[in-house]
């Protein structure tokens, strides 16, 4: 499968769908078309909800104009999410709409049915169903860095290393963690997210705890600022928990999702160019970039980036 932490596994991903396009326009049979024009994207999350939105317009916006295979034949893109539900976090109103926008725009959305196991070219799902496929994107949860196992804690879900609201790790001194490898609950017994906004609070959290306690002063605890929570599935389609108060749907949080990440660039300069970018891109439906790079030396189509089985039971 394909994951999608790095830049490197963007690039890898594109250059794999562009050469799946390129192969099933010498397909020799609707069933060898149909399985190289058909994505399974795994994980209801943020991540495989935009991952799915952005396959299934790259294929019909931009890639169907240009191969003739596509404008007979419909790609297929088809989320696959454990529970049943999408968005889990989310209140149900939102996640009820995030479903209904990406069956608004075409993906097909699998609820309650896991991945029970991946052959050459099929996908196998819990509820008995295979998947003529190619192209597999592992969008679920994250397991910790095996560094964890290793100070002799018992560990929580996702092999992550419990920790006190001052961000001391349970039972060891001198002993501290933040972002993904630390787990730790809010008031109501809740998880916190494994996202950047709260490993950053963690991180300015703890520079200061460690100099209350080099200076002998009490160490303060952990209070997340909770912005929010958004999710784009594709053009003028979103969902967004504002301050987990405001719930906003469709264009409107699509806008607040792209102006958000607008404000968070670096620059002017920089946030200029890439307005300038997304209008261009929003008026006439392109994509410049038709490249394929072999980033290896070999055909990445031919890798087999494996998800684990604790990463596979993770949310």
């Amino acid at each position: 499968s394909f994951g999608l932490k790095t830049l490197e596994d963007a690039v890898m991903l594109r250059n794999h769908i562009l050469r799946m396009v390129e192969k099933a326009d010498w397909a020799e049979n609707d069933a060898t078309l149909e399985a190289l024009t058909t994505i399974v994207v795994v994980g209801g999350g943020p991540t495989g909800l935009e991952t799915a939105g952005a396959m299934y317009e790259l294929y019909n916006n931009i890639l169907r104009s240009e191969y003739n295979h596509l404008k007979t034949k419909p790609v297929r893109v088809i989320l696959v999410e454990l529970q049943e539900h999408l968005l889990n976090p989310y209140p149900q109103r939102l996640r009820a709409s995030a479903k209904e926008q990406l069956e608004q725009i075409g993906v097909e959305v699998v609820t309650g049915t896991g991945v029970s196991h991946v052959e050459n070219h099929e996908v196998h799902l819990s509820n008995g169903d295979v998947i003529p496929s190619h192209t597999l994107v592992w969008a679920t949860g994250v397991k910790a860095s095996p560094l964890a196992s290793l100070f002799g804690v018992e560990l929580k879900r996702g092999g992550r290393l419990p920790i006190e609201r001052t961000m001391q790790v349970t039972g060891l001194d001198n002993v501290y963690a933040v972002g993904d490898i630390a787990y730790s609950e809010d008031e109501n017994g809740n998880p916190y997210p494994q996202l950047i906004p709260v490993a950053q609070q963690q991180a300015k959290l703890l520079s200061e705890n460690v100099i209350r306690r080099i200076n002998g002063q009490p160490e303060k605890p952990f209070t997340y600022f909770d912005k929010g929570s958004m999710a784009t599935i594709g053009r003028n389609h979103a969902v967004a928990w504002v301050f987990n108060r405001i719930q906003l749907t469709g264009f409107v949080a699509w806008v607040s999702w792209l102006g958000l990440h607008l404000l968070t660039l670096m620059g002017f300069r920089n946030r200029l160019v890439v307005l300038i970018n997304w209008i261009w891109n929003y008026l006439v439906y392109d994509r410049a970039a038709r490249v394929i790079l072999d980033l290896r030396g070999e055909d990445e189509s031919e890798q087999v980036l494996s998800a684990t089985p604790e990463a596979a039971s993770g949310d």
